[in-house]
């Protein structure tokens, strides 16, 4: 008995070391060489601890499905990391998302933001920079802690008759886009509450328009300050056919349509549609 015991000595002591080891490795340095598998809505701390180094993280996105990653870092975040981080992105079938990390590296009040194009797993590559921002020094060169995380929303939500649909655009690019059911030969009148709806009649921030289209094709708005000034006076249009409407939304990052740029804002609104009664337009 007593030799036996001897044997086994040191299979434990390889199996205790491995458990140590695991033990003392850093926020995600026990990821495997796909990445570290990211949980929605979970902040993942990450450290990189040496020049050349990056880190990559995992997830399964759903076509359809718009995803926001966040970053919190040096350069956007809470002010308990040390790292200037950047992000490449991509989905395993080859379709890059971001190939830049300068054009993702400061996420953690607006975060990126992209639509999935097909269902699988998409591969987000972290990088630490060596300098003051991305004019300054190069990538995969510096060093330091960070935090990840992703969220998401369907990219297509549905409305209802009458009800008051309060949302937000969180991220530079973003649209948000709502469909109802269309019946021929009937108006509809479509009303936005945003920051136009004036001072002190409304608490909401975005400067929100609208584009619209029907399922057969047919363009009924394709310009977003078109309709963009919608709380007490609706845009209004009368549904040729049978089908689904989608209405698309976007926020300006300007004062009005004359500066600025749409798809560019972010903020809250709400939206809303109303039926008029079937008549023989």
């Amino acid at each position: 008995m007593k030799r036996k015991f001897v044997r086994a000595l040191p299979l434990f002591a390889v199996v205790l070391g491995l458990v140590l080891a695991g033990c003392m490795l850093g926020p995600d340095e026990n990821e495997g060489s796909g990445g570290t598998n990211l949980v929605e809505g979970e902040w993942k701390d990450g450290k990189i601890s040496k020049d050349g180094q990056t880190k990559k993280y995992t997830f399964e996105v759903t076509k359809g499905t718009r995803y926001f990653i966040w970053l919190n870092d040096s350069d956007d975040g809470d002010g308990t990391k040390d790292a200037d981080v950047g992000l490449k992105i991509s989905h395993n079938n080859g379709t890059v998302i971001c190939d830049s990390y300068g054009s993702a590296s400061v996420l953690y009040t607006k975060p990126f933001t992209f639509s999935a194009s097909s269902t699988g797993t998409v591969t987000i590559t972290a990088a630490a920079h060596n300098g003051g921002g991305s004019l300054y020094g190069s990538w995969e060169s510096g060093t330091g802690t960070f935090a990840i995380k992703y969220t998401s929303r369907p990219e297509f939500d549905e409305i209802s008759e009458g009800e008051w649909k309060d949302d937000n655009i969180i991220a530079t690019g973003q649209t948000n886009k709502y469909t109802f059911t269309a019946s021929e030969k009937t108006r509809y009148f479509i009303y936005l509450d945003d920051t136009d709806a004036g001072s002190g009649i409304t608490t909401k921030t975005a400067d929100a328009g609208l584009k619209i289209s029907h399922s057969d094709g047919t363009i009924i708005c394709n310009d977003y300050g078109s309709a963009s000034y919608l709380y007490s006076q609706p845009y209004t249009f009368i549904s040729s056919n049978y089908g689904t409407i989608t209405i698309t939304t976007a926020a300006h990052n300007g004062d009005g349509s004359l500066y600025g740029s749409w798809e560019t804002g972010t903020g809250t609104y709400a939206i809303r549609y109303i039926i008029a009664d079937s008549e023989s337009y």
